[in-house]
């Protein structure tokens, strides 16, 4: 009989609801604020948390695979300054011309040597090939060297022969290494970009939920 007076009169009493149908209104105001203040909090936290995040990966974007990625292609650009530059001796007429067109080797090897060690700088993606093409490129600008003489005596037959025996095999070495690092920093660049979109789109979706999720709770908090 005990029992059953007593679920009767929690029944009666709807158990926890009457307590806050009754509750007076400046209570539920105020209780409605602090829930929404704390879910406001928690929305700026997460949410700088993940934008701190995403401002990051833009950041190794922007300064470390794109730096990477320019000095590369630089590499790329000055080796096509040598090949251009052993055509340029080979046609050069004139002593002035010649003596013009090795020194301007002279600055396009430089030139080179300087890119790569700007961009062993930056931390190559794929360090490697980054030692295999200072090798090629050692071994490149070693053979180059028996050109100017050629060149300069106008030996036409015997510099197409060198070039084409000497240089040539390991200029295309360098050739290759230089792309497969430059699809290295590609692939590093595109990765990064992703992960940032990725973390854009998380923090959107998670201040989306805690939002609707504040609006629902005042919203039944108003209707008790």
């Amino acid at each position: 009989m005990s029992s059953t007076s007593e679920l009767e009169s929690v029944g009666q009493s709807g158990g926890g609801i009457p307590f806050l149908k009754n509750m007076p209104i400046r209570r539920k105001l105020m209780a409605s604020f602090a829930a929404l203040t704390v879910l406001m909090l928690l929305v700026g936290i997460l949410g700088l948390s993940q934008l701190g995040s995403a401002h990051g990966r833009l950041n190794a974007i922007s300064q470390d695979s794109l730096n990477a990625l320019q000095a590369i292609q630089t590499v790329q650009s000055d080796l096509d300054a040598l090949r251009l530059d052993s055509r340029q001796q080979i046609v050069a007429q004139g002593d002035a011309a010649k003596a013009a067109a090795v020194q301007q080797d002279a600055k396009d090897v430089t030139s080179i040597q300087q890119a790569v060690d700007a961009y062993q700088q930056t931390n190559p993606a794929d360090p490697a090939t980054m030692a295999k093409l200072k090798a090629d490129l050692a071994q490149y600008l070693q053979a180059r060297q028996t050109l100017a003489p050629l060149a300069t005596a106008n030996n036409l037959i015997a510099f197409a022969s060198q070039q084409d025996t000497l240089v040539a095999p390991p200029g295309n070495a360098v050739r290759a290494d230089t792309q497969a690092l430059v699809d290295a920093e590609h692939a590093v660049v595109t990765k990064s970009v992703a992960q940032a979109d990725s973390s854009y789109r998380s923090t959107r979706i998670l201040v989306i939920a805690v939002l609707a999720v504040a609006v629902l709770l005042a919203i039944a908090l108003g209707l008790i």
